[in-house]
């Protein structure tokens, strides 16, 4: 089990029962060893989309997402990034020249392309192996469509 009660936590630092986050295997917390030293972005890569996919996998709302940002704060951990990076992060995942109404949402199927290669050629996978290629083009092929294909 990886919850703690609150006399089990309310020590003075972090040295004082790192036996317990070794048992418990909170390797973050652990290796951060105090509150003060663990800076956030250091732990993970893109810090915001890495918060979005935590909004969104769990449904949280905007106000649960800032609750727990300023609980983190209070703590003095820098574990997540304000809600406005995050929906800054948010905002790149929508393509641009979107009309959208209270019945329908439409968009081009060439800027839904466009906008679907370049989120891709964001992933740090691809672009390393881009990267290391010796081609200087390379070809798309992919099937869309609305019907559930």
């Amino acid at each position: 089990n990886g919850t703690f009660n609150f006399s089990e936590t309310a020590f003075g630092s972090m040295d004082e029962k790192p036996e317990m986050f070794k048992s418990r295997r909170i390797n973050c917390v652990y290796y951060a060893r105090t509150w003060n030293s663990f800076e956030f972005g250091k732990c993970c890569d893109k810090p915001e989309e890495q918060a979005l996919l935590l909004m969104v996998n769990n449904g949280l709302s905007t106000r649960q997402y800032q609750r727990i940002f300023e609980h983190a704060q209070n703590l003095n951990c820098k574990l997540y990034p304000s809600y406005h990076k995050v929906k800054g992060a948010k905002q790149l995942c929508c393509p641009h020249s979107i009309s959208v109404t209270e019945t329908s949402a439409e968009i081009t199927l060439q800027t839904l392309v466009d906008h679907t290669v370049s989120r891709i050629c964001h992933i740090k996978f691809v672009t390393e192996k881009l990267r290391l290629s010796t081609n200087n083009a390379f070809e798309v092929i992919m099937k869309w469509g609305c019907d559930g294909s």
